[in-house]
C-alpha cells in the first residue's frame, strides 16, 4: 500500500540529508543498504562531495546471504547495478583482508583504505580472580556471528554442569534469535542475556 503522505515525508527526509551533506567537507556513510546510505551516497555524487563508505560486513558472502535466496539474488542485482553510481572518487574502509576483497568485488575501481579494530577499552588492573568454567560470547545475534555453531559444539563436548556458556548478545535478527533459543532448548547451562559493555565486560573476561 503507497500513500502520498509516505512520498512526501520521503521527499521531505530526502531535501533534510542533502542539506545537511552540503555543511560538511567529508561525509562518513555507515553501511550500504538502508535507504539512507543509498540516498546519501547519491547526494554526495550529485554534489561532488569527498565520502567514505564503511560496508560493516555488509559485502561479505555469508552476510549477502543471510536473508534467504530472494533477497540474495536482489542484492546482487542491486550491486551490479549500484556500481555505477560508485566514483572513481570513493574511498571505502575495510577492518578485515576478507572484507577488503570482497569490496574490490564489487567496485574494483575505488579505493580501499584497512583500518582494524583496536581493542575497545583500556586495560584496567583488575585482582587476580578465580576462572569460572564459562565460555562467553559477545556480540550480535545474526546469522553471521555462527552463534548456533558455539552452541552445538558445546552441546557435543558433554561437558558436565558446572560448565555454562553465557551468550552476551545483541538482539539483531529475531527469526536467528528464536532459531538458537530452539537449539539451547531445556539446556540449562547456557543463558542468553543483556549486552555488557566497559569495565563490567572486562570484569567478565577476566574470569571466564
Amino acid at each position: 500500500k503507497i500513500e502520498l503522505k509516505t512520498w512526501i515525508s520521503i521527499f521531505l527526509r530526502i531535501k533534510n540529508l542533502t542539506k545537511n551533506i552540503s555543511n560538511f567537507k567529508t561525509i562518513h556513510i555507515h553501511g550500504i543498504w538502508a535507504p539512507i546510505q543509498i540516498f546519501s551516497i547519491l547526494v554526495c555524487n550529485f554534489k561532488n562531495k569527498n565520502y567514505v563508505i564503511h560496508p560493516h560486513g555488509m559485502l561479505l558472502d555469508e552476510a549477502l546471504r543471510s536473508a534467504g535466496f530472494y533477497k540474495f539474488v536482489y542484492k546482487k542485482i542491486f550491486l551490479f547495478i549500484f556500481k555505477y553510481f560508485i566514483s572513481n572518487k570513493t574511498y571505502f574502509v575495510s577492518i578485515t583482508d576478507q572484507e577488503k576483497n570482497a569490496i574490490k568485488k564489487f567496485f574494483p575501481k575505488s579505493k580501499i583504505t584497512n583500518i582494524y579494530n583496536p581493542i575497545p577499552f583500556k586495560k584496567n588492573n583488575f585482582q587476580s580472580r578465580n576462572k569460572k568454567k564459562q565460555f562467553v560470547y559477545f556480540g550480535r545475534i545474526h546469522p553471521h556471528k555462527n552463534i548456533d555453531l558455539i552452541i552445538k559444539a558445546f552441546k557435543l563436548a558433554k561437558l558436565n554442569n558446572d560448565w555454562s556458556l553465557k551468550i552476551y548478545g545483541i538482539r539483531d535478527d529475531d527469526k536467528y534469535l528464536n532459531l538458537i533459543q530452539k537449539l539451547i532448548g531445556s539446556d540449562t547451562r547456557i543463558e542468553i542475556l543483556n549486552p555488557i559493555f566497559g569495565i563490567e565486560k572486562q570484569k567478565v573476561l577476566n574470569e571466564s
